[in-house]
């Protein structure tokens, strides 16, 4: 045993003050208390950029989720609760906004709603929920989580161009799967490519990640 201490001794020596007394002098306090709080500071910033991230995740998730549903609903020709046993089969959409406000939707949250008159545009001005016979457009307002945003709609064209939206229908109609895409601020008079939806921090910080979900005209829905 003893041995062992005096091997333990020769490679961990125990500094010794002037006094004799054994244990860490008030300079190497200081220096690990520095190198600990160092540590501490990085791993607490990692961790909050991964969080942020996965936060992102689940909200790209979340949005790409709710137009795939759409694209179920017209293809399926269901009934929406606004018009119970009627014979016709309605589009169904996700409308976005990212700088104003149309039907309860803004920057903070998307409307899936039923296209009851079937011109490829959400136009309820209330979002009236629960959707009842005889209501508006609205199926359901989805908030984003707090202290995010839907920060960027931006639609390519085929011949190479592209251009940023301030709000954007993405709607299906039965039999195809197929997306087709309106702007009410932004007519869209170009034969598209895809479009983008794009979630960021509502801090607006230039380096923070983002999400993006594309939709194609051939109703693909990619998460990016």
């Amino acid at each position: 045993m003893s041995k062992i201490r005096r091997k333990l001794k020769t490679m961990f020596p125990i500094p010794v003050d002037a006094g004799g007394q054994k244990g860490f002098t008030y300079v190497e306090l200081i220096v690990v208390l520095s190198i600990f709080a160092t540590l501490t500071s990085v791993v607490l910033f990692n961790y909050g950029t991964f969080q942020e991230k996965i936060n992102l995740r689940i909200i790209g998730t979340e949005v790409a989720l709710r137009i795939v549903a759409a694209q179920k609903s017209a293809v399926a020709g269901s009934i929406p609760p606004q018009a119970p046993g009627a014979s016709w089969r309605p589009s169904y959409g996700i409308y976005f906004n990212s700088v104003g406000s149309q039907g309860g939707a803004d920057s903070s949250d998307f409307i899936y709603f039923a296209d009851l008159n079937n011109d490829g545009a959400y136009g309820d001005l209330s979002c009236a929920l629960p959707p009842a016979p005889g209501g508006g457009e609205c199926l359901d307002r989805i908030s984003i989580n707090s202290g995010y945003k839907i920060s960027l709609l931006k639609v390519f064209y085929q011949d190479g161009t592209s251009q940023t939206l301030g709000d954007l229908n993405t709607t299906f109609t039965r039999p195809d799967s197929g997306a087709t895409f309106a702007s009410l601020m932004t007519p869209i008079t170009k034969t598209v490519s895809y479009v983008e939806i794009t979630m960021s921090p509502a801090s607006g910080n230039q380096n923070s990640s983002s999400s993006t979900v594309e939709v194609y005209p051939s109703g693909r829905i990619q998460l990016k």
